[in-house]
Formats: structure tokens, sequence, C-alpha cells
């Protein structure tokens, strides 16, 4: 049986910081270069995801009291979750310390001085794109949204199935996507169908596959939502393809470039494959359609609390609940969403934080890759919640004034995931 969970990604914010006591004055090369490169130009590049190109000396002084007010503010980099919720890997380069504030606000008071180039810094550079690739799957021609179903106006789900070439079971163990059109990628679900399962369907058009979620009973084995980056597996691990299944990119458009009626989207994915794993992986969803948020409300939470049983049974047999190490988390909301929690609490009553932060970003959305896993048993309990800002002064709001808004795959509606990457122990 196969579970989903798409991968797609999110960045911490950064706390606000006094001054501190320096014996010489930042300079571009000795300090403010670095720590620009290591946590702004992941999106802030020619073709990243955020609009200004901060990659030169000039353009950083140019946005630096913007950059500075965003800084202070917890903004930028966008929020991620907490590391001391429960840290995971590149924590340290997804959300900017303190003293990268203190350093940025001193260099600006100094006048923004060059400094010498031989003082310069190696930076941390986040890497947007999967190294060593073994497989691409593409959708087969530029596609142009339809936009045409009246029941999702400016929305489109659209399928496509695409050969992966391979006659014998593999692995995937890393991938990384490949975003063209990005003002109408609103994600991406990538998952796999035996070919025999799949609709009918034109090849070059796809077809439409709204209200599906890519099919909760399907395989999923990837996504990508805004800010997402390439994802890297436990070593030793991967997920099972088999030869006559498909890999279906699941292109979720919305119409964000009404101005560009004619543009087109080629998007794809990157693999890293391997023929044998240790450990065979699997993406469980956890959340809920029962949620809605009244209009104007700023905070609204929705939480809910799953106990796994010690049995169930399957064809008149009681089978043990095996134990489900979880390893990654996809936290998923759309643009109304502002806050998350996960925890685990223990048969013994043992509490642990997974994933939490009061700031989420729906343009940084991250798959948290856990340095330490947690094992949930049976008896554990899972907490997961959701908290959204519906109100008039949002500035993503769609509606004015604010309407109530439920569960719904349309980016004008709301979801509620916590999809989470995970090895089964019998």
């Amino acid at each position: 049986m196969r579970f989903l969970f798409p991968m797609l990604l999110v960045v911490a914010c950064a706390p606000s910081a006094k001054k501190g006591e320096r014996a010489q004055a930042p300079t571009w090369h000795s300090d403010v270069q670095r720590i620009v490169d290591t946590h702004c130009t992941r999106c802030h590049q020619a073709e990243g995801t955020a609009p200004v190109d901060l990659t030169t000396r000039a353009a950083v002084e140019q946005w630096s009291d913007r950059m500075l007010e965003r800084m202070l503010a917890g903004e930028m980099p966008p929020p991620v979750s907490e590391p001391d919720c429960r840290d995971y890997v590149g924590s340290e380069h997804l959300s900017l310390p303190a003293d990268a504030v203190v350093a940025f606000e001193e260099w600006m008071d100094a006048g923004m001085p060059e400094g010498d180039p031989a003082d310069s810094t190696a930076a941390t550079i986040v890497t947007t794109e999967l190294s060593e690739v073994d497989l691409t799957v593409q959708l087969p021609i530029p596609h142009r949204p339809f936009f045409d179903d009246t029941r999702n106006p400016n929305n489109e789900y659209r399928c496509f199935a695409l050969e992966h070439g391979q006659d014998e079971p593999f692995f995937i163990t890393a991938l990384g996507p490949q975003i063209d059109a990005i003002p109408l990628v609103h994600h991406i679900v990538v998952y796999v169908d035996n070919i025999d399962d799949i609709p009918e369907h034109d090849p070059e058009e796809g077809w439409d596959c709204i209200d599906n979620m890519a099919g909760l009973d399907e395989g999923m084995i990837a996504g990508w939502a805004p800010g997402a980056l390439p994802f890297e597996f436990p070593e030793g691990t991967g997920y099972r393809i088999e030869p006559n299944e498909r890999i279906i990119l699941q292109m979720h458009y919305y119409d964000g470039a009404p101005d560009q009626p004619d543009l087109r989207d080629q998007s794809g994915y990157d693999f890293r494959i391997t023929d044998s794993v240790d450990t065979e992986l699997i993406m469980v969803p956890y959340g809920t359609y029962n949620f809605s948020i009244p209009a104007g409300d700023p905070a609204y939470t929705y939480g809910f609390e799953l106990e796994l049983p010690e049995s169930f049974e399957l064809d008149g047999l009681e089978i043990p609940v095996p134990d489900f190490t979880i390893y990654g988390v996809f936290p998923h909301m759309h643009v109304l969403g502002s806050g998350y929690e996960l925890t685990v609490t223990q048969e013994d009553g043992t509490e642990e934080c997974v994933v939490r932060s009061d700031k989420y970003d729906f343009n940084n959305q991250l798959t948290y890759d856990l340095k330490e896993p947690v094992v949930l048993g049976p008896g554990d309990k899972l907490w997961w919640s959701c908290t959204w800002d519906n109100s008039a002064t949002n500035p993503d709001q769609m509606f004015d004034p604010p309407v109530e808004i439920g569960y719904g795959e349309r980016t004008d509606q709301e979801m509620c995931w916590a999809f989470t990457l995970g090895a089964l122990t019998f």
C-alpha cells in the first residue's frame, strides 16, 4: 500500500538584535557578502522566485533599508520551522542568526564600506538544483493552462503521465524540481500509478485531475511548492518504483500572470536512482478536511489528535500496528496559513515537538529533514494544528470583504496537511 507525501519546503525567522561591540566595522567583503549569499540569494537572484536580484553589492546597497527592516521583523529569510522545536538539516543556513542582523546594521551605519577582497569568507550556497542527476521527467511540450473550469475559476489541476524508461524495479534516493513558468505553478505533486489505472488521455495535454489530490490512495513520491529545495533521502533509503508504473506530474496552475496570457509551462523533476536500498520509504499524509475558517478571524486555529491503535484487522486477521519512524515532514497550507505545529506524545507521556512555526509563509515551503528522527508506535498520539489569518488586513487575502473559507484544492481555498516521510518497522 502506498502513502502520500509532497516535498516541498519553508525558512526560519530572524530574531531582532541589538548592536554589538566590534573592533572593526563590518565590510562587504569581510561579512555582508557572505551573509547575503548564504541567506538571501537562494531566492533573490536573476532566475529566482523573489522579485529583486541581490547578487551584487550595488543591489544590496540600494535595497539595504528594506532588507534590514525585513530582517528585524523576522520576514527575511522567510520563516521556517523553529529549530529549537526539533533541529533539521540546513537550519543554520535557512534561518538568520542574530549576529548576522547586527553585522548588517553596523555595516549600514558605517556607510556600507566595501573593504578588502582578501578578507572575503566563503558563503554556504543553498542549491536549488539537484546534482548528479540519473533520471529526468518533464512535460512533453510547453503547456498553456486552459483555466476554463467555471467551478474553479483561475485554477487548473492537470496530470501528465511520464515514462521513466526503466525495465527493472528501482529506488529514488534524491529528487529536485525544474520549475519553468514560476508565475503559473502553484504546486506540483509527483506520484506513481500503474499504467493500467491511468485514465485515457492525450499525452501532450494530460487530463483534468482537480478534486483528486493526486489520489491519496496512490503513491506520492515528491512535491514542489514555492520555496522547495532538492531533497536527499537518508542514506540507505529510497522509494520503490516498478517498471509498469508511470511517474505522474500533477500540475496545479493558478492564473498568477494575467498580463501574460500566452505564458506556457514545461516543468519537470530530476531524480537520483539506485537498484537497491536497505530501507524502503513511504509517505503518510496527516491532515483534515473538517475545518471552517471564520470570515475576518486573524488567528483561527484548528487542531486534532490521532492515537495509534495496538492493531488493525485485515482479511479477518488481527495485525499489530508497526512502529513508524518519521524522517521528514512537509507542512502545507495555502496563502492564508500563518502557523502550524506537529507534536508526538509517547505512551509514557513524553512529548516531542516535530515541526512548529507561528510565521508560515506560502512562498517558502520546505520539507524538513529531521536530524533526529521520531519513532511513533502503538498507543502514541500525534497532534497536528494549523492556524490561518482570514482578516481583511492580511496582504494575501483574496476576498473583499473576507468570507468563510473551508478545505479545497483551489488557491483561494485552504488546506491543512503534514506530509510525513518515514519507514515502517514490523
